[in-house]
């Protein structure tokens, strides 16, 4: 795998924790993980939803909204990591996961022609305000 290094000191305010730490992006196996700052241990942020007949266009990933990473689609974009697509309803249980589209250091939503910030889940619009409150007191402490 190649992967590259887009946010060196990233906060994900998830909905029950906070994560800090390097994110790495391998546009190939459209994966993400979080190395953490003081062991290096590497977590994978990223699923294959292909089995489910979602395949991940050229820039996005997939993101599960379940245990351990439920708020993580939204801190990726209240950290400006990503950019929210869609939400999808996956597996018999029809959980959702979220398809992102990772942006650069230079990029941000409001830089990116064509992609729509209205008509998203309420529960991950709920999620993203929830982050980013979280984020903003982080900042200021």
């Amino acid at each position: 795998m190649t992967w590259i290094t887009i946010r060196r000191n990233a906060l994900l305010s998830l909905t029950s924790l906070d994560r800090a730490g390097e994110i790495r992006y391998d546009s190939r196996q459209h994966a993400l993980v979080l190395i953490d700052p003081t062991t290096a241990e590497e977590e994978v942020l990223t699923m294959n939803l292909l089995s489910s007949g979602y395949v991940a266009e050229p820039g996005e990933v997939f993101v599960k909204d379940w245990t351990e990473h439920s708020g993580l689609a939204a801190a990726l974009v209240a950290a400006r990591v990503a950019n929210h697509i869609e939400s999808l309803r996956v597996g018999p249980h029809g959980a959702t996961a979220h398809r992102l589209q990772i942006l650069d250091e230079t990029k941000c939503v409001d830089d990116l022609p064509g992609v729509s910030t209205t008509g998203r889940d309420p529960v991950f619009e709920e999620q993203l305000a929830a982050a980013a409150k979280r984020l903003a007191y982080l900042d200021q402490h």
